[in-house]
């Protein structure tokens, strides 16, 4: 059973990324400081040590918090439908839906690289990464398991790169595919990253007034004609 000062240490620990999350999602990363997030919580910046290392630890929870928050995001969409091609589609509706609802949290995981900070190698943001790329492409994989996507053999590279994603997805998540649905794996996230990133960053303002979904509707619906078998 857990003493009451565990219970407070526990609940100290959650309301520091909290209060870290809210200033993120304020303000965006350049505003995630010691003291910053110590005035939030009207404590000392020294009462924040007690509980981790330094910023870059806070940091390291956040960008965690954020693949695994996306991840589920992914995985709840994309498991509604039941044609796989629509799940497909479901994932990427799902990743634009996440970035626009979070946007600086998204500029956290895959913007420029915070100042000095530098992620644990093979730490919990590698995991969380892994959930995330296995989230987003499973649907894909499933699908060519159930015949409804092709790979055009002109397509299959034999480049080491471009096995790595689809080995490291299969080791991960138990899926079972071809070498030769790597360079599609790793071309439709590009794809799909692609669109939600520049229209964060306002690049597609010319080609709309106010809203973006539509043209990321066709596009989506355009690449899955692409890999469509029929």
């Amino acid at each position: 059973m857990s003493t009451r000062r565990q219970r407070n240490r526990a609940e100290l620990t959650i309301a520091i990324i909290k209060a870290a999350s809210a200033r993120l999602h304020r303000q965006g990363p350049d505003a995630l400081t010691i003291r910053g997030i110590a005035d939030d919580l009207e404590v000392s910046p020294g009462a924040l040590y007690r509980y981790y290392d330094g910023l870059d630890s806070i940091i390291t929870a956040l960008i965690t918090n954020g693949y695994l928050d996306l991840a589920e995001s992914i995985q709840r969409h994309a498991t509604q439908p039941d044609a796989p091609l629509d799940r497909i589609n479901a994932a990427a509706h799902a990743y634009r839906g996440w970035a626009l609802d979070n946007p600086h949290h998204f500029q956290l995981l895959f913007g420029a690289p915070l100042p000095d900070y530098v992620a644990p190698i093979d730490g919990p943001t590698s995991t969380a990464m892994n959930q995330l790329a296995i989230a987003f492409l499973r649907p894909l994989v499933e699908a060519w398991a159930s015949g409804a996507i092709t790979i055009d053999p002109a397509f299959h590279l034999d480049a080491d790169g471009n096995h790595q994603l689809v080995t490291k997805i299969v080791e991960l998540s138990g899926l079972d595919a071809p070498a030769s649905i790597g360079p599609w794996a790793t071309a439709i996230w590009s794809y799909v990253h692609g669109l939600v990133a520049l229209e964060l960053n306002g690049q597609f303002r010319w080609l709309y007034d106010d809203d973006a979904s539509a043209q990321f509707d066709a596009s989506v619906d355009g690449l899955i004609a692409l890999i469509s078998a029929t």
